[in-house]
Formats: C-alpha cells, structure tokens, sequence
C-alpha cells in the first residue's frame, strides 16, 4: 500500500507586499465583518461584479461629474421662465423671492458670477461654465479615496485588478493574522 501524500497547505498571503499601512491592516483587523461588508459594498457599487480597478474607479468619478453637472445645468435652467435657453436678470428676481436657504444661496451666486460677458444674461455657454465651477473637485470624498486605494492594495495576483475573492482573502487573512474568526479562510484565487 502506498501511502497519501501530504496535503498542501494553502500559500500563505503575504500582506506585507500588498502594502497595506498599519492603520489600514488595524481597521480591518478591530472588525473584520463588518470591513468586509464595508469593501464588498464599495466595490459591488463600482461594477456590477465587484471588481474594480483603478480605471473602474476613474471611470466612475467622470460618469458621476457628468451627472453632477448636468443636474447642475437642469436646476439653473429652471430659472429660465421664458423658455429662452438663458436666465436673465429680471428671471433671477423673480425667482428669487421664492427661494430659500442653500437654493437662494446658489441662485445669489449665479447671479453674482454667471454673467461673462456683463450683458445682463446667463446664456447656455455661462451655464455650463458655471456648473463646472461648481463642481471642480472630484466627488470622491476623502473617506472614499482612502477606501478605493485600500482596495486597491487587495490586489493580490497583481493583474490590476481586484475582485471580491481577492478582498475576502486579504480580511480573511488578516482576521487570522490576529487571531480573530467569522471570515472563511482563502481558498483558492
């Protein structure tokens, strides 16, 4: 009779060459549940498979500005009571009275700034050069840019991207680095 080899053990993940910091690894490992419920939910709200990149990601961020700003671009033209394609400055007068709070703020603003060319409109042209002011930051907020790039180093075969296996491997293995369990551990990739 011959005898079984023995099993093999799963390779063991080297975390220190995805880079993760130290502040990164310590959030994951206080909770690695709800990290992973965190992770999965950012990446499966950037493609429809979870799997994301740095392209994905980009790609993302321009599609929400274009979004951003062509509801900008909506919310002033309905300013334009006369349906002329531009909000003059009896339009904005008018409107104005109605308006309260953060809507009158941005219309004192339109108003103040709209105007390129000091002819007393805001054509279409000043529209979207104001909704683009407006919006010259990206939307990706700085808890959101840190949670991307922290993604991001989950890449664990290096191909780019990373996917949802990936993101439950690098939990998981930390979950086990520290002792703590409820992640199943990696299986394959």
């Amino acid at each position: 009779m011959v005898p079984a080899p023995p099993a093999r053990a799963e390779p063991v993940l080297d975390l220190a060459r995805l880079g993760l910091t130290a502040r990164e690894t310590s959030s994951i490992a206080r909770d690695p549940a709800a990290s992973l419920r965190r992770f999965y939910t950012t990446a499966l709200g950037l493609s429809p498979d979870g799997t994301i990149s740095q392209q994905v990601i980009e790609s993302r961020d321009r599609i929400s500005r274009a979004r951003l700003r062509g509801g900008r671009i909506g919310a002033v033209l309905g300013y334009d009571l006369n349906d002329d394609g531009a909000i003059s400055s009896e339009e904005i007068a008018a409107v104005l009275d109605t308006l309260t709070g953060r809507r009158r703020a941005d219309l004192l603003i339109l108003r103040d700034s709209g105007d390129g060319n000091g002819d007393g409109r805001i054509d279409m042209a000043e529209i979207r050069a104001y909704a683009a002011r407006q919006q010259r930051t990206s939307l990706l907020t700085a808890l959101s840019a840190r949670r991307y790039q922290t993604l991001l180093k989950m890449d664990v075969d290096g191909d780019g991207k990373v996917t949802l296996e990936e993101i439950r491997m690098v939990v998981a293995a930390i979950a086990a680095q520290r002792g703590k369990t409820g992640i199943a551990p990696p299986t394959k990739l």
